[in-house]
């Protein structure tokens, strides 16, 4: 999943440009909810999770350290943050393990593979 697509999923449910230069709460708080989805999605550092959004590795830290205390606080946020979290999740987990099952399938073949290859080679030698 790409920092764009999070950033517009975020935004779009709750109808919010996280992108903007404010410290307004509830813009800080729909950041902090966009900060801790691209942890959990991405394999992006913490600098580049805050330049897409005009903020620094330092705001991200902060956000994410603070999150699950503003949440207990706004049952609002709470509860659309549990809702985009599992749809975002569920989105990387299959993508996830589609890939894995791929790699293991390319794997297993591979293996069969060789092994047909040492069974002709049996074969040509008995002859």
């Amino acid at each position: 999943m790409q920092l764009q697509e999070i950033i517009e999923d975020v935004s779009q449910c709750f109808e919010i440009d996280i992108t903007k230069n404010s410290r307004n709460r509830n813009l800080v708080y729909t950041r902090a909810i966009y900060y801790w989805l691209a942890r959990k999605t991405t394999l992006k550092s913490c600098a580049e999770i805050g330049g897409a959004v005009g903020r620094d590795h330092s705001s991200v830290l902060y956000s994410l350290k603070n999150l699950d205390n503003w949440m207990r606080f706004e049952p609002v946020y709470k509860k659309k943050f549990d809702n985009l979290k599992k749809k975002l999740i569920n989105v990387v987990t299959v993508d996830k393990i589609t890939i894995d099952k791929t790699e293991y399938k390319i794997k297993l073949l591979k293996i069969a593979k060789e092994l047909l290859i040492k069974e002709v080679e049996k074969i040509k030698k008995s002859k």
